[in-house]
C-alpha cells in the first residue's frame, strides 16, 4: 500500500495539482480487499459469503492510509441510497456501508476529518 501511496504522491507532484479518487467502494463479502472493482454476476451471488466486518475493515485502511496525505483531495464513495431500497438481495454483500459497520468507520472518520 505504501508503494502505492507513494507513486500518488510523485504524481501529484509531477503535475502539481491534487488527486480526487472518483469513486471507492468495497463490497460487504469474504473477498472484498481482493478485487474491490469487481461488480458480482447473479451466479456469484448465490456462493458469495457476507463479511460486514471485512468491508469496515477496507474502510479504515482508506482513512488510515490515503485520508490525510497532501496531495489527496476527496473521493466519492460508492454506493450511497438517498433511500435505501427496503428488501434487496444486493444490501447484504453490496457495495453500500448504509446499515453496517462501515457506516461507522465512516461517521467516526469525517468527525475527525482533517
Amino acid at each position: 500500500m505504501r508503494r502505492l501511496t507513494a507513486g500518488l504522491a510523485a504524481l501529484a507532484r509531477r503535475y502539481d495539482k491534487p488527486i480526487l479518487f472518483t469513486e471507492i467502494g468495497y463490497r460487504s463479502t469474504a473477498d472484498a480487499a481482493i478485487d474491490p472493482w469487481r461488480w458480482p454476476t447473479t451466479a456469484d451471488a448465490s456462493k458469495e459469503r457476507i463479511d460486514a466486518q471485512l468491508q469496515a475493515n477496507c474502510y479504515r485502511a482508506f482513512f488510515d492510509v490515503v485520508w490525510r496525505e497532501p496531495w489527496f483531495d476527496g473521493t466519492y464513495f460508492w454506493k450511497w441510497y438517498p433511500t435505501p431500497p427496503r428488501h434487496s438481495q444486493g444490501l447484504a454483500t453490496g457495495f453500500t456501508p448504509q446499515g453496517k459497520p462501515a457506516l461507522e468507520v465512516l461517521r467516526q472518520s469525517f468527525a475527525h476529518t482533517r
